[in-house]
Formats: C-alpha cells, structure tokens, sequence
C-alpha cells in the first residue's frame, strides 16, 4: 500500500520501486538543510535517530521524510483512528522498517543516467590536501570517460569530501577558484562536468564552522541527494566512480564501481585496474539498454 500522507511526492516513480512493495514498511527520506523540524539520522542498518534540538546543533544536515512510505493497512488504520497529527504520525513511521533514503526527480519525465565522479583520485592525481593550483594533476583517462558519457546524454557530476576545509588545510575560496579552473580545463575536451558537490564537514576538524557530523560526508548520501533535488537523475541507471571504500554510496539503486589506487580496497567488491578498464565494463554494462523514454521524449 502507497500512502503520501503530505501529497507533496514527486514522480520519482513508484513504478521503478516495485521491488519496495514486498516490504510494506519502507519510508522514503531525502535531503534536508540546515538541519530543522523533523529531521532523521539512519545508521548503516537503516536503523533511525530523530534528532533533538541539541543534537541538531552537531549535525549540518539530516534526512526529512518526504511524504511517501509504503506502509501495512493496519497501521494506517491504527493511526487515523488515534489523531495525533502529523508530528505523531512521522514519529509512528520511524519505528517501521526500513527507512531508505531516496533522491526525488524533478519534473514529469522519467531521470537521465548520470555518472558521478569522485574527485581526488578519479579526476585528478590524489596529492593529499591539495592547496596549491600548480600542482593540479588531471588524469588522463578520465577525459574519455566523461566523453563518452556525455555523448550518451548522460549528466556527469562531481561528487567529493573535502574535509581539508574543516581540518583548515586550505579555504573555502581556494577550492571554488580550483574547482572553476578544474573545469575549465576539462570543458576544453569537452568532458566539463554539468555539476561539482562537495562535503566540507569532518566531525574531528579544527574549524569551528565544518567540524559538525554531515550526510553529505560519503559514503552517506546526501550529495547524490543534493544532485537529485536540482536534476532529474535516473538512480538505477547511474554509476558512481571512486577510488576509495567511502565511494560505496549508501544509496538504493545507485551502481559503485572502484578504482585501485593509493588506499586499500576491500576485496568483496569489484574493484577495476584503471579508469580505462572501468570504461569498458560500462560500455559492456549499458550497451544492450532500450532507449529510455527521456531520450524519446
């Protein structure tokens, strides 16, 4: 059973959630900033936290329950017949299970397929806190990569912890006159990413402002989330690209493939040689798709 109780559900849609309606409890949560009213923290087993007012103050981000949740009759009956309001109502769902959060397109027509990329280690050569221009690295193979997706029509967007912000290892300004000149060079191969999210929180930092618990620090969601909330992104059609086990995005439907690189990869995944290597298991991976009804339309 569907319920929006808000009817404020953008089509997403149910229809590529079926597999949900064998578990009647699900509740779908997406992004939500700053941190206010309602809002939830999961844990790994999509176990949920409501945030108090003072654990508000520690957390820059948090989930919100987006009004849609697959939910048994009798519970839906239960509460109509106690009248607690929404707040009661909200309060009730969070002892269901699970809880997922979920991205909400935008618009009508069905989500593009969208590659999202980490940055360090993926796009450029991973030199630590990178604080100097100069020393901006970009790695080669990533150029036909982002080609080849952006000659499918796919987005391509950047998704990236930067936690030198809050460990005060460069300023924010320093990052977005890096991320524009990243850009630039990469738009003069035509592989200029649509979009570059980062998460500049880190709970241990040394910055009064970042140093707060984040769902935007991956491998929790809430960049992707962010994504979502401005285009309209096909999750189960998508591929996140990253170099380390944080790249394995805690999110429903989304595809993480690694790269072997500086840091230590658990084997139980899938775990690619290169980037060039990546780019021909997606080619293989998505060459057999019918043409999706965005691409129609």
């Amino acid at each position: 059973m569907i319920v929006d109780v808000r009817a404020q559900w953008t089509p997403f849609h149910f229809s590529r959630m079926k597999h949900f309606a064998a578990m009647p409890s699900t509740i779908f949560l997406n992004y939500q900033s700053p941190v206010r009213g309602q809002a939830v923290i999961l844990d790994n087993n999509g176990s949920p936290q409501l945030l108090s007012v003072l654990e508000q103050k520690e957390w820059a981000d948090a989930y919100r329950f987006n009004g849609a949740a697959f939910v048994p009759a009798d519970f839906l009956h239960d509460q109509l017949k106690t009248n607690k309001g929404f707040s009661g109502f909200f309060e009730a769902l969070l002892q269901l299970r699970p809880l997922r959060g979920v991205p909400v397109c935008s618009g009508l027509a069905q989500g593009r397929p969208c590659l999202f990329l980490d940055r360090d280690g993926v796009i450029i050569e991973d030199t630590g806190y990178l604080d100097r221009i100069e020393e901006l690295r970009i790695i080669p193979d990533v150029i036909p990569m982002i080609q080849w997706a952006k000659s499918l029509q796919w987005l391509v967007i950047v998704v990236s912890n930067q936690s030198g912000l809050a460990r005060g290892k460069f300023p924010e300004s320093f990052l977005n006159t890096l991320t524009q000149h990243l850009s630039g060079l990469l738009k003069k191969d035509g592989a200029e990413p649509d979009a570059w999210y980062y998460c500049p929180y880190y709970e241990q930092g040394s910055s009064p402002e970042f140093a707060l618990k984040s769902i935007s620090r991956k491998p929790m969601p809430g960049l992707i989330l962010q994504a979502a909330d401005k285009f309209s992104i096909h999750m189960a059609e998508s591929f996140m690209i990253g170099d380390k086990m944080s790249d394995l995005i805690q999110l429903e439907g989304l595809q993480s493939l690694l790269i072997q690189g500086r840091y230590p990869l658990e084997s139980a995944h899938k775990i690619f040689a290169d980037l060039r290597e990546a780019l021909s298991y997606l080619k293989n991976a998505t060459k057999n798709r019918s043409k999706p009804e965005w691409e129609m339309t």
